[in-house]
């Protein structure tokens, strides 16, 4: 009889000992475990779990946290084998749910590469929990990589519905608007972006290259400048802040941006040649011709056969060879009527009507004294807008002037050459065509009228 009294106190015991353990000691030693996992000591939350008792060891838990362990520490494939095991045993407990151990296998999965098992343990994770944001976000994210935009954007959309404050849907909904050409709702996504997170540096980018493609210049600007505060932006954005700033006619400030962005890029890069072309319009625009030149020269050095560069700079081949002419096309704007007026004074025009149509063009009605005996009414049109003058867009005009306004002779002077067509035009015409060096000539004060 004593017998089956001691044989039942210690049964006794034993239940009420695994019973203190269960409720008391293990769930310390599950605490202090996790612990050292947030404080990112993996390695010795690993050497606790393995100091467990052997019973405790399988505890779905353990493995769970021994899990965790080993993925912080990119050890996936043991992460893995601790996860499946779980799944196995179909153990879980009110901390840790069967959707978790699935979300924890899709991760593991993704970050070796195996994405479709990745996407089918996150759909178990759905199906366990249809109202998980992580497992929407996480399935869309994967769907969306793999460029099957309709059903990333089925569980995006799902996603958002559960938390509409995570900036980064709302990024990859843009992405994938704009790859569809939906302009609209893409602008709409990536502002809905930077508002939730002013300092999402790639939706701003984004937000700059879809503004840019429809020419508003002033809103791309404002979102590249941001954008190229992130050193991963930087090189993009800085470019096309310069694209944006010639853009909106800020030649100045595109000149600069653009220069410094030429230092970030390799000569075999698409974007060099386009910064280079920018650059050089700029540099024209602003009038700097020694700019100008190093910029043509750097273009044919890339694309020796370049139309455009080789063209320009056979055009201004007599200002690049005279300081003259040079100074003549840089004159700013504002000074370019009273250099007309001293010019025309200096071989004695006596100016009765002066227009300024342009900073680049200016037509004089005036008269001049030849040889002491009568006077000539003549019309000189001054012109260094960088083109080769043609026959309809400045001759025919020329030509009407002159009979309308009763004019013996016009000169058309200008530093640039003339369309072949010109001089055969004005053969039986009172119009005369200075260019080059006769130009230069009478810049230095040579009587050419």
């Amino acid at each position: 009889m004593w017998v089956v009294l001691l044989v039942a106190l210690v049964l006794a015991v034993s239940y009420w000992a695994m019973i203190m353990y269960q409720g008391y000691i293990f769930p310390r030693k599950v605490k202090a475990i996790r612990e050292l996992i947030d404080s990112q000591r993996y390695a010795e939350a690993k050497a606790a779990v393995d100091k467990l008792p052997a019973s405790q060891r399988d505890d779905p838990m353990a493995k769970w946290l021994l899990a965790k362990a080993n993925i912080a520490e990119g050890q996936y494939i043991l992460a893995m084998v601790a996860l499946q095991d779980i799944l196995k045993r179909r153990r879980y407990t009110a901390d840790l749910k069967e959707y978790q151990i699935h979300e924890g296998l899709a991760y593991c999965y993704e970050k070796t590469g195996r994405l479709k098992e990745s996407i089918l343990e996150l759909q178990f994770a759905v199906h366990l929990k249809p109202d998980h944001f992580d497992s929407l976000y996480t399935l869309g994210k994967l769907y969306f990589e793999q460029r099957n935009y309709q059903i990333a954007e089925s569980y995006l959309s799902r996603a958002i519905k559960i938390n509409s404050r995570n900036p980064h849907i709302y990024f990859l909904l843009g992405t994938i608007a704009a790859a569809q050409k939906d302009i609209k709702r893409g602008i709409d996504m990536f502002t809905m972006c930077t508002v939730l997170d002013p300092n999402f540096y790639k939706a701003h980018k984004e937000l700059g290259r879809l503004y840019y493609d429809l020419k508003d210049f002033v809103r791309a600007q404002k979102n590249f400048t941001i954008a190229k505060a992130n050193a991963e932006c930087y090189r993009e954005s800085i470019i096309y802040e310069g694209l944006s700033l010639f853009g909106m006619h800020e030649f100045e400030g595109a000149s600069e941006v653009l220069k410094e962005a030429l230092a970030t890029i390799p000569e075999n890069d698409r974007f060099y040649l386009t910064v280079l072309e920018s650059l050089a319009e700029c540099y024209l625009k602003l009038r700097n011709v020694n700019e100008v030149r190093i910029i043509w020269e750097s273009i044919l050095k890339v694309s020796p056969i370049h139309p455009e560069a080789k063209g320009r700079m056979a055009l201004f081949r007599h200002i690049f060879n005279s300081n003259r002419l040079a100074s003549f096309f840089s004159l700013p704007d504002e000074k370019y009527e009273m250099f007309v007026r001293r010019f025309l004074e200096q071989h004695e025009f006596y100016v009765e009507a002066l227009e300024v149509r342009s900073g680049d063009e200016i037509i004089v009605q005036c008269q001049k004294n030849k040889m002491g005996q009568m006077k000539f009414a003549f019309i000189l049109l001054f012109t260094r807008k960088p083109k080769q003058i043609s026959v309809e867009e400045e001759l025919r005009e020329l030509f009407i002037l002159i009979k309308n306004r009763h004019a013996t002779q016009a000169y058309v002077i200008t530093p640039f050459d003339f369309h072949e067509e010109c001089f055969q035009f004005i053969t039986s015409r009172p119009v005369e065509l200075i260019t080059g060096e006769r130009f230069a000539a009478a810049l230095d004060g040579e009587d050419i009228f």
